[in-house]
């Protein structure tokens, strides 16, 4: 796998907006914090069967793997979250763990927050 799907980016794609994921060979993974939060809005939305259906399509049309949280990806959140903090940068847990787990991985994050992303160090974006 190369890239690791944000859960905003998976959001856009189910409202429609299909250009935020690279149509190619590309090989996707999302972290298992995605997953939560996909399925966090599911249940608040107005028909969360209906809504986990459509991420469950969208993972398997796009074979996305889910990726765990492991001690080597909780000791980059935590060195990451040291560094930012140091500098006044202030940023969601779930997002550098999500963060964490590309850089502990070599994955290039694909999100259309790359605003919020780019003050980690040493993650790549798409």
């Amino acid at each position: 796998m190369t890239h690791l799907l944000d859960t905003d980016c998976i959001i856009n794609h189910l409202r429609g907006r299909t250009e935020i994921i690279p149509e190619s060979d590309k090989t996707f993974a999302m972290s298992v914090v995605t997953m939560g939060e996909l399925l966090y809005g599911a249940e608040r939305s107005d028909n969360p069967k209906k809504t986990r259906a459509a991420i469950s399509i969208f993972q398997s049309e796009f074979q996305v793997s889910i990726m765990d949280i492991t001690e080597q990806i909780v000791a980059r959140y935590a060195s990451i979250k040291a560094a930012l903090s140091k500098r006044g940068v202030l940023i969601e847990d779930f997002d550098l763990l999500i963060a964490a787990t590309a850089i502990t991985h070599n994955l290039t994050l694909v999100t259309a927050n790359t605003k919020h992303f780019k003050r980690i160090k040493g993650l790549l974006l798409a």
